[in-house]
């Protein structure tokens, strides 16, 4: 059955209580669009915005302003409003900061004003998080500078979601991450595992720069600068022994408090977001196709994608009996109830294994052979066969695709023989397939009892004036003899 539970969106930005519940607030986060996007760099080398705007282009309230965004950013300017800013982490001010102010106020000024929408939906219920444990309320401003504040990111460390985690740290954190969902891209899940590690980051460095650092790329790389130092605590004489895109990543985010504290000192224009539609909570108790899904709701996939950021793949899995949630768009409960039992049945249908008749090898034609058609005979088997056209057994089997020694009267065989010996042998099949007699005028017939080994070729060497074909037909049996069985044979003359 379909548990529904009506979820409402808010239409347009507007700012949000810190009083709001927690979970609430994330519900918010489930619209946002889940195409990749893919880091490039810039000036400077390490930038997450870029495209940002362009991506969220579809959900833009208003165009950003772009009056004024060649406008030459003045030093004294910023180091007068820096003088100004009031924050619980040290926040300092160097010519790499400056330089991703300028980066941030001119050529990316109109994706910075999209992370700074997207910051706004995010930031009160990371507060909350962060004030839950004791950490400094700048680090909300984090995502900016690691991602861009956009859910589906990818990092150079391969990380995703607001954070950026990578698969591994996410793992060791308690997200869970496979073929059909990945919990970075859970807005809430992702921020208390990224907060819980760079508590456990900053508890090991002492050092919120350190500790940040470590967190968007590892810390192997950053114990190897430290060491490179001579043992430096201070960040910015261990920044120097970083790659170039480690060593930015402070800069970048010490950018983005500042600007986040005073964008409108710097024409940067925040545009509405339309954040999305009202949407409705399912559960599906069995396997569905996304795509089937999509065709009976007459929904694209790609909005049932943005509606649930975390889902993977064409099929939705339940991962137990309790089913699995998934959002639709409001007021298509009663549609999705009435294909309810048509989606399974068609998934199932659709993710059946199918069976797999392996194809046979093609069969290599020997050179300076004909090919005849032999049909066999009373008393035949495979080795009678094979030696009377002088080929081996193998290649009968292999010629005939003959998974065993097995052969049936009337069954017809395809040869590869000499072709003097093709016309022999088609006038003795054509003669053998009249009825025939067995002359046994003037001979004796004693029992033999068959032992174990024996073979009716081995008999009939061991006892002359015998041949298989007679044996058989006296005895009206298959060549297939077993030990204690008494058959009649020609005596000895």
């Amino acid at each position: 059955m379909w548990s529904v539970e009506r979820i409402f969106v808010i239409k347009e930005h507007t700012e949000l209580s810190v009083y709001m519940s927690f979970k609430g607030l994330f519900i918010l986060f489930f619209t946002l669009a889940s195409t990749q996007i893919t880091f490039s760099k810039g000036d400077p080398e390490f930038s997450p915005l870029t495209n940002l705007a362009e991506y969220y282009k579809p959900i833009l309230k208003s165009t950003p302003d772009l009056a004024n965004s060649e406008e030459e950013m003045s030093t004294e300017k910023v180091n007068g409003l820096f003088s100004e800013m009031v924050t619980l982490m040290r926040i300092e001010m160097n010519e790499d900061v400056l330089s991703y102010i300028r980066h941030y106020t001119t050529g990316q000024k109109e994706n910075f004003e999209v992370a700074l929408s997207l910051e706004r939906i995010y930031a009160s219920a990371i507060l909350i998080e962060l004030s839950v444990r004791n950490m400094p309320a700048e680090l909300s401003y984090l995502p900016i500078a690691l991602t861009g504040m956009h859910n589906q990111s990818i990092t150079p460390n391969n990380g995703t979601g607001i954070w950026g985690l990578n698969y591994y740290i996410a793992i060791k954190q308690g997200l869970e991450i496979n073929a059909f969902s990945d919990e970075r891209k859970d807005p809430a899940k992702a921020t208390s595992a990224a907060l819980d590690y760079l508590a456990s980051l900053y508890d090991e460095y002492r050092s919120w720069n350190l500790a940040i650092t470590a967190f968007a790329t590892s810390k192997a790389l950053v114990n190897k600068a430290i060491k490179k130092s001579g043992n430096k605590t201070n960040y910015w004489d261990i920044a120097p022994f970083l790659p170039i895109d480690a060593r930015n990543i402070i800069p970048s985010f010490f950018a983005s408090v500042y600007l986040v504290n005073f964008y409108p000192e710097h024409d940067l224009n925040p545009p509405g977001l339309l954040i999305g539609q009202n949407k409705e909570r399912i559960e599906i108790s069995e396997e569905v196709s996304l795509e089937l899904l999509s065709k009976k709701l007459k929904v694209s996939e790609q909005t049932l994608l943005m509606m649930n950021p975390t889902f993977r793949g064409k099929i939705i899995y339940p991962p137990n009996e309790s089913g699995v949630e998934f959002y639709v768009p409001d007021g298509f409960t009663y549609q999705v109830a009435q294909v309810e039992r048509t989606l399974y049945d068609e998934t199932r249908k659709l993710t059946a294994p199918k069976k797999v008749i392996p194809k046979r090898p093609p069969v290599v034609i020997p050179e300076g052979k004909t090919k005849i058609v032999y049909r066999v005979q009373s008393g035949d088997f495979l080795g009678k066969i094979a030696e009377s056209h002088r080929v081996r057994v193998s290649h009968i089997k292999r010629w005939n695709y003959l998974r065993s020694d097995r052969i049936n009267i009337g069954q017809r065989l395809t040869l590869y023989v000499d072709p003097a010996l093709a016309k022999s042998s088609t006038k003795k099949t054509a003669s053998s397939s009249s009825p025939s007699t067995i002359n046994l005028q003037g001979k004796e017939l004693v029992s033999y009892t068959i032992k174990e080994g024996d073979t009716l070729w081995g008999i009939v060497k061991d006892h002359p004036g015998n041949d298989v074909e007679t044996i058989l037909k006296v005895n009206g049996i298959s060549p297939n003899i077993q030990p204690g069985q008494v058959i009649k044979i020609i005596k000895a003359q």
